[in-house]
């Protein structure tokens, strides 16, 4: 955790009993900044607990594999694409910002999505 913190990276912890992961990530940027403020927060037994929208999870999924070109980041963001309902012009903003606004669009058509 301590390298996460210096490097501004994640770090993840896993609940030995459930085996549930919870990943963390150090803000970094002003798009972090912008997840956490768009954060959307649920109740799970009692606790409140922030989980990232999807258009950023879109976001962070297209930068992975801008980095990584892990076609598992691809499928992800089909995935959540086929079941949220995502403010498309916030996660095209982004992605222009981002330098990922060709893969998102290339994704896009692929997927046949608007």
């Amino acid at each position: 955790m301590r390298e996460a913190l210096e490097m501004k990276g994640e770090f993840n912890f896993i609940h030995p009993q459930s085996q549930l992961k919870v990943d963390f990530w150090v803000v970094k940027d002003n798009f972090n900044r912008q997840e956490i403020k768009r954060a959307i927060a649920k109740e799970i037994d009692g606790k409140k607990v922030n989980f990232v929208s999807p258009e950023d999870l879109i976001l962070s999924k297209l930068m992975w594999y801008q980095q990584s070109e892990s076609t598992r980041q691809l499928e992800d963001i089909e995935s959540v694409l086929k079941i949220s309902k995502v403010d498309m012009d916030y996660i095209k903003n982004w992605a222009e910002k981002h330098g990922t606004a060709e893969i998102l669009e290339d994704l896009l058509k692929k997927a046949k999505i608007k």
